[in-house]
């Protein structure tokens, strides 16, 4: 495997299993006795969210800033309907205005995802903590977290989800061990969110 003759692709994560962990998120984040716990799984909530509704690989997610998307998520609440406007650190070629690369979404998906939701309580997590700038995913200290601490967080929750509801998941992934072997940041929510798209009829240009 080390010399890449088994390739194994990263498991997409299906609608109904996404919808399982934000859940099973929104209940961690209710019963936070401290900041610091609150400001973890708060994050880890805005950035599977994230990962999933822009279809980002797991070290874009960890792009996002905190100071941009304080200004968009002004930006956002001025249309009607509302949308939330998600702030990249980075530039793609041909903006030159900005310092951010900025994707923007429905405060609410169709399938009943909250981002608008997730991206306001990461912004009220911040603001206790006493920042306003510098990385949007990271720990109560302010380290961005990096995707092995993600990965880490991932597989401890889809364990969780898989000791209560086996059923979430293919018939192949029969284990702790399958969990951790087919589930990864890097490709899991972009692959799912592809998935989506085709299911709900998106042209291929426009997943492209």
């Amino acid at each position: 495997r080390r010399m890449g003759q088994d390739w194994r692709p990263d498991e997409a994560i299906s609608p109904k299993l996404i919808k399982a962990l934000i859940h099973l998120l929104d209940r961690k984040v209710s019963r936070s006795v401290t900041l610091e716990e609150a400001s973890h799984w708060i994050s880890a909530r805005l950035y599977f969210l994230s990962l999933y509704v822009f279809s980002l690989r797991g070290p874009e997610g960890l792009l996002m800033d905190l100071s941009g998307i304080r200004e968009s998520s002004r930006e956002g609440l001025r249309h009607d309907p509302p949308y939330v406007v998600m702030a990249l650190l980075g530039k793609v070629k041909g903006e030159t205005h900005k310092r951010h690369h900025e994707m923007q979404s429905v405060s609410e998906t169709s399938s009943g995802l909250k981002l608008r939701k997730a991206v306001e309580s990461l912004l009220w997590v911040r603001q206790q903590e006493g920042r306003t700038s510098g990385p949007a995913i990271c720990d109560s200290a302010g380290v961005v977290w990096t995707t092995l601490v993600a990965n880490k967080i991932l597989h401890e929750l889809l364990e969780i989800l898989f000791s209560i509801n086996s059923s979430l998941f293919p018939k192949h992934i029969s284990s702790f061990g399958d969990i951790r072997e087919a589930y990864h940041v890097f490709r899991s929510f972009r692959r799912g969110s592809d998935s989506r798209a085709i299911s709900q009829n998106v042209s291929e240009l426009d997943i492209n």
